[in-house]
């Protein structure tokens, strides 16, 4: 059995379990999120969890431009950083990438994060890959980086993309947002927590392709 691309392996449920007896015997419970805090008072039958947002605190204090640099690199980039997970939401990327390349001519995509394992068997580079087709050569992967390495890249991106179909407060969308960037999320999770809809992103349910309308400057999707 797979969730979210996740196998549920005797060690996984046995994880769950003691998780579950973990935060069951503990007197004060807290969560990042509302989302996660509802999940947990559902699942555990806990009246009351206070959420405690994550703090924001830069990681870096000097940045190493290095590998941003690098002569392919200095395009008009939208960024996805973090595991290359379908729990991220990345195969459903994958699969808006063809019509927003097509009609986002100058724009390149950087996919930065380890690899994980793709719908249907194979690794989700390659599935990404092979969607994008005749953009391919547009789309970049990139191995984890470190903070002083990753900052140049959320420094120039035009924005953000996190697909998740489900997740808790994640250290990407706090630091997209901590270097300003907008952000392209999902609701029914924790992202419009701090995410306001053409404010300082977009909000989409998971699952759902919302590609920019027309033929146009990337500059302009995320200015709409």
């Amino acid at each position: 059995m797979h969730w979210q691309g996740s196998s549920q392996t005797l060690g996984v449920r046995a994880r769950w379990k003691m998780e579950e007896w973990s935060v069951r015997v503990r007197p004060f419970v807290f969560a990042p999120s509302a989302y996660v805090a509802g999940q947990i008072e559902k699942a555990y039958g806990i009246k009351k969890v206070a959420v405690i947002e994550s703090p924001f605190f830069e990681e870096a204090r000097q940045v190493d431009p290095s590998v941003y640099e690098a002569p392919s690199r200095r395009q008009e980039l939208s960024l996805f950083f973090g595991r290359l997970t379908q729990m991220k939401g990345v195969h459903v990327l994958a699969r808006a990438l063809p019509l927003v390349l097509e009609r986002c001519p100058d724009l390149h995509v950087v996919l930065l994060g380890a690899d994980a394992p793709a719908p249907g068997g194979g690794m989700m580079r390659d599935f990404v890959h092979r969607h994008a087709g005749s953009h391919a050569g547009r789309v970049l992967f990139l191995d984890p980086l470190r903070h002083e390495q990753l900052y140049p890249f959320i420094d120039h991106a035009r924005f953000v993309v996190l697909p998740s179909l489900v997740d808790n407060m994640p250290n990407t969308l706090l630091e997209a947002m901590g270097h300003g960037k907008s952000v392209i999320g999902t609701t029914g999770s924790c992202f419009e927590q701090l995410l306001t809809e053409g404010e300082n992103g977009l909000l989409v349910p998971p699952g759902r392709q919302r590609p920019p309308r027309g033929r146009h400057d990337s500059r302009q999707s995320i200015e709409r």
